[in-house]
């Protein structure tokens, strides 16, 4: 059958692209870690005030800075362990489906699940076209990582 390479090769996109995303989780988690409160606002305006010289109404500067500043001690530090446990989750998912461990596959359908799930109670809030973008992709990586593991159990 043809398309059971195809799938394969987009499975293997999805889960590099979640993996991906995991590394810059645990980076952006690390930031928040390594920057002591306060520190962050600081820095964003040092980085962002070129661009902002230049366009005082660039979306990226100004939405960095909007959410810098509301960011107190203790959501930091939440939003720092938030990151970094969940994408070493994700890291450690990805490393080893991508080494075809079967207790990988489970996990990763069951874990995926549950971010569907957050992300559509997120959309009933938001409605954000975004937040409709990842639920199709995330469930898609559902389907294909449940389609992968019914591969890899029959073909052993």
């Amino acid at each position: 059958m043809h398309s059971r390479p195809m799938i394969r090769r987009i499975f293997r996109l999805g889960i590099l692209l979640k993996g991906i995303d995991g590394f810059f989780e645990v980076g952006a988690g690390l930031v928040l870690l390594l920057f002591k409160p306060g520190r962050l606002d600081a820095w964003l305006v040092l980085v962002t005030a070129p661009e902002l010289s230049e366009d005082p109404g660039d979306w990226v500067a100004n939405h960095l800075l909007h959410l810098a500043a509301g960011l107190s001690v203790g959501t930091e530090l939440f939003a720092a362990l938030y990151l970094l446990s969940h994408g070493a989750v994700k890291v450690l998912l990805v490393l080893s489906l991508w080494r075809e461990r079967q207790w990988a596959y489970p996990a990763a359908i069951a874990l995926f699940s549950l971010f569907v799930v957050y992300e559509l109670y997120r959309f009933s809030l938001s409605h954000s076209p975004w937040l409709a973008g990842l639920v199709v992709l995330d469930a898609g990586i559902v389907a294909l990582t449940a389609l992968e593991f019914a591969r890899l159990r029959a073909s052993r």
